[in-house]
């Protein structure tokens, strides 16, 4: 089984910045965010796995799921979001919907290798689905 704790670069994203403008973030803002390269920290803990955020221009901060548990979270500066995580083998799913009750919902499907980690970000609900994928490096 692939290691999932460890520390994770950003090396690159694939329609990063149409998400982040469907999501709702200004064009500027989401051009930004679309050239930053934080570094990712994913700690396992039993049913608990923590990310943490750092080395971002954007948004950093550390976020804990506990499997099969509702959580609330923020993303970004202002979305607030209900956020239920899972796991199977190499792949940690979390389902998110909006906590005001918005129509929108966020998927992330985190996939570990032993070289890296592969996101895939959907955004559904309100018009045609959006996808983006970021590729992380394991240091």
């Amino acid at each position: 089984m692939v290691q999932i704790a460890g520390k994770y670069k950003l090396e690159r994203n694939e329609n990063f910045i149409e998400l982040l403008i469907k999501q709702g973030t200004p064009e500027q803002h989401a051009k930004f965010a679309n050239e930053d390269k934080p570094v990712l920290t994913i700690e396992v803990n039993g049913d608990k796995i923590k990310i943490t955020t750092s080395e971002s221009k954007v948004n950093s901060g550390v976020v804990e799921y506990q499997l099969g548990k509702s959580i609330q979270e923020t993303m970004g500066s202002d979305h607030l979001l209900n956020s239920t995580a899972k796991l199977d083998g190499n792949t940690l799913t979390i389902e998110s919907t909006a906590a005001e009750g918005g129509a929108k919902a966020l998927t992330r499907v985190y996939t570990f290798t032993d070289t890296g980690l592969e996101v895939i970000v959907r955004i559904t609900g309100e018009g045609s689905p959006t996808e983006a994928k970021r590729i992380y490096k394991r240091l």
